[in-house]
C-alpha cells in the first residue's frame, strides 16, 4: 500500500502541480479578462464621450456658422434665418428645434413650428435656470448649454444659447433645442447599444440612460465630458449579455484540457494582450479624430514620427495612399507657399494659450496642380504636460466657398442694380416687411427722406404719411387679386407728386417703383394752360376782329354826324373818345391773340432800355429806384420797338402797382441759346438763339393760383375800373407772335 502511494505520489504530485497550474491560469484567465473588459469598458466610455461631444460640437459648428453669417451681414431677415435652420433640421433628425430670441428675451421664431408652438413668445428671462444659462451666454460670447430639461413632447433633452452681436449689440441669440436620445444613441451606435449600458448625468440630474442605475455596477467605469459651460458624467458597464459571452469563452478555455492550459492560456493571454494594446490604439484614434470633424481623418504623433492618413485624406487631394508617403512632411510639402508658415506654427500658437483644439483653414496642392480649399480640425493631446500626439479630419471646402463666393457677387450685382435705378425700388415679403430696398426707394417716400432698415414693416413704415397708406388702401380696395399692377399718384406734402407702381408676387409679397412725376405734371399743367390761352386767344382774337369793324363804323358815322350838325360837338365828341378807348382795348386784344400788325427789326434791347428810362422815371415817380442790367455782348433780337417799349410799359406799371410804397425796379436783358435740354419743350419754344428781357420788382408777388391764371385776358387783381386785365394778355400775345415766350 505505501508503494503503490509512493508510485502514485509522482502522479499527484503532477496532478496536483497540473492543478496548482490550471488554478493559477485560471486565475489568471479571470484576471486577465477582467482587465480587458474593464480596458475595453474605459476605451468603450471616453470613445464615447469623444464621438457625443464631437456629434454635439458638428451641430453647435453649424449653428456658430448661422451666428457668423448673421453678424457679417449675410443674413439679412429673419425668413433667411428660417431657411437657414430649415436646412440644418434637414441635416439632424435630433435636433427639436433652432429658435431665435430677439434682444429682449423672448422667442420670436420658433423652427420648425410644428411641434414647437408653446415655445413661442416665451420669455426666457422670466424662467430662473434659462435665464442663467442666457446670462452666461451673453457674457462670454460663446455657447452655454442648460441643466437636463424635460421636453413637451416628451422625453429628456437639453438648450444651447449662442448669442449674436452687430456693431458689439445683442442683435438676438440662437437657441438650439436637443433631443438627448437620439442623440446619444446616435453617439453609441448600434454595437455599443448592444453590448454596454450607459448613464450620462448633469449635476445629478439624470439626462440619459436606465433609472435602475445603483452607481456600483460590474466592470462600470465613469469618465466626464465638459461642454457649454457643463460638466458631464459619463457611466458605461458592460450588459449581462456581454458579461455572459465573455465567461462562456473563458470556460471553455478551461474545459480545452488541464495539459495544455498553461500554454493555451500563455498563448490566449499574448493574443489577448496585443488585441488589446491594438483595440485601444485604434479605439483612440477614432475618438480623438472624431472631436474634429467626419472626413479625411490624420493622426500624427511627434515624438515618434508615426503618422497615419486615411484613404479619404489622399482622395481629396487625388491620389491613392501608396502614391504618397504617410510622413509629416508629406503634409507640409503639399501646403500652399503662402499658408505654409502660419499652418506649421499654429499648432505653437494654440499651445502657447493653454489650448488643446485646433481649426483652420488653408489650400493644399491637387494632383492635377490646382488648390483645394481645406477646413481643418483637430485636437492636442498632451501628457503630463508634453504633446504625445495630434488627431483630427480635413474638409474639402472647396466647392462651397466657391459657391458662397458666387452667392456673394450675385447679391452684389443685386444690390447694385437696384441701386442702379433712375426710380426708387422695394420689396416687401407676405409679411409686409422690407427685404430689398435702393436709396431712391428712401428719398422718395417721404418728403424728408426715410431712415429705411431691412425688416421694417410697411405698415410702421407709412404712419407719418396718411394721404399715402389712404390713397394705397383705397386703390387696394378697388384692384384685383391677378397680379395686375397698381398705379397712383398721391401728393407727397411738400409739393411733390409720387407716381406709385405696385405688384402683388407669387410668393403673397409685393413689389413697389416709386418715381417723382412732378416736373412731369408742372409741364402737363404748362401745356394745358398754353393751350387754354391758345383757345381762349382765337376767341378773342376773332371777336376783336369783327369788334373793330363795328368801332370803325361809330367812328365814321359819329365823323359825319359831327359835320353834319355842329350842334353834336359835345355828344359826338364823346362818342369818339369812347370809340378810341374801344379801338385801345381792341389793339390789346389782338396783341393777346397774336393778331395785330407788326413791324419786327433788329433791336438792340440795352439802347432801347436806356431810351426808355426818362419816361419810366416820370411814370413811377420818384419813389422809385430803375436798375438797368445788360451786358457787353448783348445781342440784337428781331422784334416790334414799339410793341416791346409796350410791353416794358405795362410790366412797369404792374410793377409800381405792386409797390404803393416804392422800391427797385429791376430791368435785366441777358444771351440764352435754347439747345440740348429738356427748356424748349418745357417752354414750348423752337431752339435756337434768344434774348431774355426780364422784369423784377419787390412787390409782395403772385400766390400759385393768381400765376395760372396772370395770362388770362380781362383777368385782374385790381378793383373794379382800376384795371382791364388785359396787360399781361398783349405782352403774352406779343411774345408769342414774336417768336418768343
Amino acid at each position: 500500500m505505501k508503494r503503490k502511494i509512493l508510485n502514485l505520489l509522482p502522479a499527484l504530485l503532477v496532478a496536483l502541480l497540473i492543478l496548482a497550474v490550471t488554478g493559477f491560469i485560471h486565475r489568471l484567465s479571470v484576471a486577465v479578462q477582467n482587465d480587458q473588459i474593464d480596458s475595453a469598458n474605459q476605451t468603450y466610455a471616453q470613445g464615447l464621450a469623444a464621438r457625443l461631444e464631437a456629434h454635439i460640437q458638428v451641430r453647435l459648428g453649424v449653428v456658430e456658422h448661422i451666428r457668423e453669417d448673421w453678424e457679417r451681414g449675410q443674413i439679412r431677415s429673419l425668413d433667411d434665418f428660417r431657411a437657414d435652420a430649415a436646412a440644418v433640421h434637414a441635416l439632424f433628425d435630433d435636433l427639436q428645434a433652432l429658435n431665435w430670441i430677439n434682444p429682449d428675451g423672448v422667442i420670436e421664431v420658433i423652427t420648425p413650428v410644428a411641434g414647437n408652438e408653446p415655445a413661442l413668445g416665451q420669455d426666457i428671462r422670466s424662467l430662473p435656470a434659462p435665464a442663467r444659462t442666457l446670462a452666461e451666454a451673453e457674457q462670454s460670447g460663446e455657447t452655454r448649454l442648460t441643466r437636463p430639461i424635460t421636453l413637451a413632447q416628451g422625453g429628456t433633452g437639453f438648450v444651447a444659447y449662442l448669442t449674436i452681436r452687430v456693431d458689439g449689440q445683442i442683435a438676438g441669440t440662437l437657441n438650439t433645442v436637443f433631443r438627448a436620445e437620439p442623440l446619444i444613441q446616435s453617439a453609441m451606435g448600434q454595437g455599443g447599444a448592444d453590448g454596454y449600458r450607459v448613464w450620462i448625468e448633469d449635476a445629478g440630474s439624470r439626462l440619459f440612460g436606465p433609472s435602475d442605475s445603483t452607481g456600483a455596477e460590474p466592470h462600470g467605469y465613469e469618465t466626464s465630458l465638459s461642454i457649454g459651460g457643463r460638466s458631464w458624467v459619463i457611466r458605461s458597464a458592460p450588459s449581462a449579455d456581454a458579461l455572459a459571452r465573455a465567461a462562456t469563452i473563458v470556460d471553455e478555455a478551461i474545459l480545452g484540457g488541464g495539459a495544455l492550459l498553461a500554454l493555451i492560456t500563455a498563448v490566449l493571454l499574448n493574443l489577448a494582450l496585443s488585441q488589446q494594446r491594438s483595440l485601444r490604439e485604434s479605439e483612440e484614434r477614432f475618438a480623438y479624430a472624431m472631436k474634429g470633424a467626419s472626413d479625411g481623418l490624420w493622426d500624427w504623433n511627434p515624438l515618434t514620427g508615426k503618422t497615419y492618413y486615411s484613404p479619404r485624406w489622399f482622395e481629396m487631394l487625388g491620389y491613392r495612399p501608396d502614391e504618397l508617403p504617410s510622413k509629416h512632411q508629406t503634409f507640409e510639402s503639399l501646403l500652399h507657399p503662402d499658408d505654409r508658415d502660419r499652418i506649421i506654427n499654429y499648432p505653437k500658437t494654440v499651445i502657447a494659450d493653454a489650448g488643446d483644439t485646433m481649426e483652420s483653414e488653408f489650400r493644399m496642392r491637387h494632383k492635377n496642380g490646382s488648390w483645394v480649399n481645406i477646413l481643418s480640425r483637430g485636437v492636442i493631446i498632451q501628457d503630463q504636460g508634453r504633446v504625445v500626439r495630434f488627431v483630427g479630419t480635413h474638409v474639402d471646402i472647396t466647392e462651397r466657398l466657391a459657391n458662397e463666393r458666387a452667392l456673394r457677387r450675385a447679391q452684389e450685382i443685386l444690390r447694385e442694380g437696384v441701386e442702379a435705378l433712375p426710380v426708387g425700388f422695394a420689396y416687401y415679403d407676405s409679411d409686409n416687411r422690407l427685404l430689398v430696398f435702393n436709396q431712391a426707394y428712401a428719398r422718395l417716400l417721404f418728403s424728408k427722406g426715410a431712415h429705411l432698415e431691412p425688416g421694417m414693416r410697411f405698415d410702421d413704415l407709412t404712419i407719418g404719411s396718411t394721404a399715402f397708406a389712404a390713397t394705397r388702401k383705397r386703390h387696394e380696395a378697388e384692384g384685383s387679386d391677378d397680379g395686375a399692377v397698381q398705379n397712383w399718384v398721391y401728393e407727397r406734402g411738400d409739393a411733390h407728386w409720387i407716381r406709385v407702381l405696385e405688384r402683388r408676387t407669387g410668393s403673397g409679397g409685393f413689389i413697389q417703383v416709386l418715381e417723382d412725376v412732378t416736373e412731369a405734371r408742372r409741364h402737363q399743367d404748362r401745356l394745358e394752360q398754353t393751350h387754354k390761352l391758345e383757345a381762349v386767344g382765337q376767341l378773342t382774337g376773332g371777336i376783336a376782329h369783327d369788334f373793330n369793324n363795328l368801332l370803325a363804323v361809330i367812328m365814321g358815322n359819329a365823323e359825319l354826324l359831327e359835320e353834319l350838325d355842329g350842334d353834336a360837338a359835345e355828344i359826338t365828341a364823346a362818342i369818339v373818345r369812347a370809340t378810341e378807348r374801344g379801338a385801345e382795348l381792341t389793339q390789346r386784344l389782338l396783341a393777346f391773340s397774336r393778331r395785330q400788325t407788326l413791324s419786327p427789326e433788329m433791336v438792340d434791347l440795352s439802347g432801347l432800355i436806356d431810351g426808355m428810362r426818362d419816361m419810366l422815371i416820370r411814370t413811377l415817380g420818384e419813389t422809385f429806384e430803375i436798375r438797368t442790367v445788360t451786358p457787353d455782348d448783348l445781342w440784337g433780337a428781331l422784334a416790334d420797338p414799339g410793341q416791346v417799349e409796350n410791353a416794358v410799359l405795362n410790366l412797369a406799371l404792374n410793377a409800381r402797382d405792386a409797390m404803393p410804397d416804392g422800391g427797385v425796379l429791376t430791368i435785366e436783358c441777358a444771351n440764352a441759346t435754347m439747345a440740348g435740354s429738356a427748356e424748349p419743350e418745357a417752354l414750348a419754344i423752337e431752339p435756337g438763339d434768344y434774348v431774355v428781357l426780364s422784369v423784377r420788382d419787390q412787390g409782395h408777388g403772385m400766390t400759385e393760383d393768381v400765376r395760372q391764371q396772370a395770362f388770362e385776358p380781362f383777368f385782374t387783381t385790381k378793383g373794379v375800373g382800376e384795371g382791364s386785365g388785359l396787360g399781361l394778355s398783349m405782352v403774352y400775345g406779343f411774345a408769342q407772335q414774336s417768336g418768343g415766350q
